[in-house]
């Protein structure tokens, strides 16, 4: 035998002395101690060393093994590597006695715990003054507690209580997993975590029965983390009908809460509420983010049913405060359906009683819906509430409940002195191009508009459906022209610029502005000789009254000098004209200004004519013929100022362009359509226009 070999042999029964195979130990008699029991397995298994790496020692159960295993004590805390199952669930039951000698029914509490497995196991009735159903405690890590039932009997259909049902503390780095447990009934709350970190807590009924669907509530919150509690992971649990809250972390931070259900029942259109907030953030909670980007991450908070129940809340005692959290995505006061009305009896969202800032309630494309809440949709309240962004949400249907904020008729988002107390912007007007347009902000302030629902119109303005957002400029002003539904009622809030990527203090909604209802399609004004000829071309028209047209020679104050009459109602393209026979000599400016039945008015952008010269423009043939040449004469031209000509259509486009010097000029034009066209003739300082047909 060579060397190697020997040196490979000898490495693998080296291996094989300090690493064996797990043991397994079955439980035949379900007596509190003794041969054969619980009591028993977990003490050889404690004992029991070569399970430390490797796969843990198994306990399970069989014959008279299986049934209800009632305490006179607590059992054995496990300290080594061991898995316990119950096999078929609830068939397995450890029932502390309702006694003050049992303090918990199982506990792993040592380092060699980590890879256990606890599952198909019932735990109820550890009633006792200090009673915990299933503690998994400090150095323990990694240890799995799956598809049990806690605080229930063993069909999971009623209460059985443990004070608490499940409690994790003191681990440096946890790394728990608690999955797919029913946990409720229990006399306190269902599951607390105390200063323990990267624990995933996923697709566990807390507060429900085995169906989840019928209300089993814990008395006191759902899920409590209570202090030191970070980096941790809920997922898709469904929290709801507890006494206290449903979700409730208190100076934990950089937590990731996605896809639960809080108020609701497992198919999140039913309600099942909490007594308080659905999801609750408070004294010094930071970094944490509720909801996300994808429709897996949305929570539903909805249903809660006290008056201090919101559906997801950020808030401090005096001293702390809760900062730089996320909320994006989530449903608060509808059903997973995103429509069903399952309002919560407090407001959508709630921020402050002392301090919240640095908070972002929603981004455009990734808001919350926060619908039909009694006492409002978003309520911030305290001086030191600052600084929180809330934007892009779909808001409506929101009630007044029995009063908003003090002087205010937005229940919307209300200010409560928080957030700087920051004033609504104001919409000074819509245009007939169906842009909006107002002033009086701070150059870099983003204003975002939406549209109200008709639920509570104008009234209490709420901002249902986002239209999008425009950054103030240099002045003040802002205008956002990237068009919006004629006659709709349209609403604006105003965040502060706080610095890059920074959250700033939101508004209050507006008072709605309803856009008009004409879309301007062109507004032509041309001097032509010793007059000056205005067009302009409508695409819809609703309840559309008459046009004044107005006048200025300083571009601010103007006079109207006409009337044209509407359409009234009217889809499709709509030629008006009208002449000015002005003598004015100089700059002169037109608008038009359309008046719409009701009275509402609206101004069209100004048009600027320049009356410099004694230069005449002729334009023949009129009529001319399909590919006939035009020509252009201008008399009097004297000078090289170059000029150009364009040829316009009845919808304002140009069709034929040409740029040149001289008095003379041509446009060669092969196949236009039959109609009427205007030749626009435009040098440094005036611009003349003279309409053409081609036949």
């Amino acid at each position: 035998m060579n060397t190697a070999i020997k040196l490979s042999l000898f490495i693998f029964m080296l291996f094989m002395s300090v690493v064996s195979f797990a043991t397994a130990f079955s439980v035949t008699s379900i007596a509190d101690a003794g041969a054969g029991t619980l009591r028993q397995a977990i003490i050889n298994a404690n004992a029991d060393l070569t399970s430390t790496t490797g796969a843990p020692h198994l306990i399970t159960f069989s014959g008279a093994g299986i049934g209800t295993i009632t305490l006179a004590t607590s059992l054995p805390a496990i300290t080594n590597h061991v898995s316990i199952n119950g096999g078929t669930l609830g068939t397995v039951i450890i029932n502390g006695g309702n006694s003050a000698a049992v303090s918990q029914g199982i506990l792993y509490n040592a380092a060699n715990c980590s890879g256990s497995v606890f599952q198909n196991m019932v735990v109820n009735n550890c009633g006792g003054p200090v009673g915990v159903g299933v503690y998994i405690q400090s150095p323990a890590i990694s240890v799995t507690i799956t598809n049990s039932r806690i605080g229930t009997n063993a069909a999971g259909s009623a209460a059985v209580a443990n004070q608490i049902g499940l409690r994790i503390d003191g681990a440096a780095n946890g790394g728990h997993t608690i999955s797919n447990n029913v946990i409720s009934g229990n006399i306190q709350v269902g599951l607390i975590l105390s200063n323990t970190i990267n624990n995933t807590i996923t697709m566990n009924y807390v507060g429900l029965n085995v169906t989840g669907a019928t209300a089993l509530g814990n008395t006191g919150n759902g899920i409590f983390f209570n202090g030191a509690c970070d980096y941790n992971t809920l997922h898709q649990n469904v929290v709801s009908a507890n006494t206290g809250g449903g979700i409730l972390l208190s100076q934990s931070s950089h937590n990731t809460i996605t896809g639960n259900y809080c108020g609701v029942d497992q198919s999140g259109m039913v309600s099942r509420g909490n007594q308080w907030d659905g999801i609750g953030l408070i004294n010094g909670s930071n970094y944490n983010m509720i909801g996300g980007k994808t429709t897996a991450a949305r929570n539903v908070c909805s249903g809660g049913i006290s008056s201090i129940a919101s559906g997801i809340a950020i808030k401090s005692d005096v001293g702390a405060t809760s900062s730089n959290n996320t909320v994006l995505n989530n449903y608060c006061g509808v059903g997973s359906d995103g429509t069903t009305a399952i309002g919560n009896a407090n407001y959508g969202i709630y921020l402050g009683y002392m301090n919240a800032t640095n908070n972002v309630i929603g981004i455009p494309g990734f808001g919350n819906v926060i619908a039909n809440n009694v006492n409002g949709a978003v309520y911030l309240e305290n001086a030191g509430t600052i600084n929180n962004s809330i934007r892009g949400n779909s808001i409506y249907c929101n009630g007044p409940g029995i009063a908003p904020a003090a002087g205010q008729s937005n229940v919307g988002i209300q200010l409560n002195t928080a957030n700087t107390g920051l004033a609504a912007p104001v919409i000074s007007n819509s245009s007939m191009a169906s842009n909006v347009y107002g002033a009086g902000l701070s150059p870099g302030d983003t204003v975002d508009l939406y549209y109200i629902d008709a639920c509570r119109g104008c009234v209490y303005p709420n901002g249902k459906t986002y239209i999008g957002m425009t950054i103030v400029d240099a002045t003040g002003a802002w205008s956002y022209t990237g068009g919006v539904t004629l006659n709709s009622n349209v609403t604006a809030t105003v965040t502060k610029y706080n610095g890059s990527n920074l959250p700033g203090n939101t508004s209050p909604f507006s008072p709605c502005s309803v856009t008009l209802p004409v879309t301007l399609v062109s507004f032509t004004a041309f001097y032509n000789g010793n007059q000056v000829d205005l067009n302009w071309v409508t695409a819809t028209e609703i309840n559309n009254r008459y046009f004044n047209i107005e006048r200025s020679l300083d571009g601010k104050n103007f006079e109207a000098i006409g009337k044209v009459d509407g359409a009234g109602n009217h889809q499709g393209y709509l030629n008006y004209d009208f002449v000015d026979p002005s003598s004015l000599a100089g700059v002169v400016y037109y608008r038009l200004k359309q008046v719409d039945i009701d009275g509402t008015s609206a101004y069209s952008a100004i048009r600027v004519v320049s009356i410099l010269s004694s230069e005449q423009v002729i334009v023949y043939p009129t009529p001319a013929n399909v590919g006939e040449d035009i020509h252009v004469v201008i008399s009097n031209h004297t000078d090289a100022t170059p000029v150009t000509i364009e040829l316009i259509d009845m919808l304002g486009k140009i069709v034929l362009s040409y740029t040149g010097v001289g008095s003379s000029h041509v446009l060669h034009q092969a196949s236009l359509a039959k109609g009427i066209y205007l030749v626009i003739v435009k040098k440094s300082l005036t611009t003349t226009t003279i309409k053409i047909i081609i036949h």
